[in-house]
């Protein structure tokens, strides 16, 4: 996968307490734009990670999408964000 030139969907997460939160970053070019970080529910988390087969990266925390389905999900949490 060429990342530099792919429209990245990048999460990494954390433990607080033993809740799980998790943080969603848009990355054009190795770029990361300040307005696009989303924090997810970790149902919403777990339902995204069974939907497709996503590249993890356990040491870093990073997960990385391709970015047709990155065009998607963006689609998808600014509905759920917008009911909200």
């Amino acid at each position: 996968m060429n990342i530099i030139n792919k429209y990245l969907l990048i999460y990494y997460f954390y433990n607080i307490k033993n809740n799980l939160f998790n943080k969603i970053i848009f990355v054009v070019k190795n770029e990361i734009p300040k307005d696009t970080n989303i924090i997810l529910s970790p149902q919403i988390y777990l339902n995204i990670l069974k939907k497709k087969k996503i590249i993890i990266n356990e040491l870093s925390g990073y997960i990385l999408i391709d970015y047709q389905y990155s065009i998607y999900l963006k689609k998808k949490i600014k509905k759920k964000i917008n009911k909200l």
